[in-house]
């Protein structure tokens, strides 16, 4: 079984000012550099996703990156993943619209 990750998000709704919300200094760092799939939950949130789709019996896993995510690249790049391999296709335009959402 194969899945397509679309991890190029830009967190820019997480960026957003909350007072509810608490955050540590390492998960708003990531934010504010838009690497939502790497703010920490302990470990980046996209591990989840990843031991998630591993549980599910998923091998081969593609994440859909831009040109200039580098950080996600070199982290899964270098990652020692025991249960899937990851591969990256490079998106080279954003789908979403202007405020971070999908047009329908």
């Amino acid at each position: 079984m194969k899945a397509v990750i679309l991890a190029r998000g830009r967190g820019t709704r997480m960026r957003r000012a909350d007072d509810r919300a608490v955050v540590s200094a390492a998960q708003a760092a990531m934010a504010d550099a838009g690497l939502k799939a790497l703010i920490p939950f302990g470990r980046p949130f996209l591990d989840y996703v990843l031991s998630a789709l591993a549980d599910a019996g998923c091998r081969d896993i593609c994440l859909v990156v831009g040109p200039d995510d580098e950080a996600i690249r070199s982290h899964y790049a270098q990652a020692r993943l025991e249960r899937v391999t990851v591969t990256f296709a490079v998106s080279q335009r954003r789908s979403g619209s202007p405020a971070g959402r999908s047009q329908i």
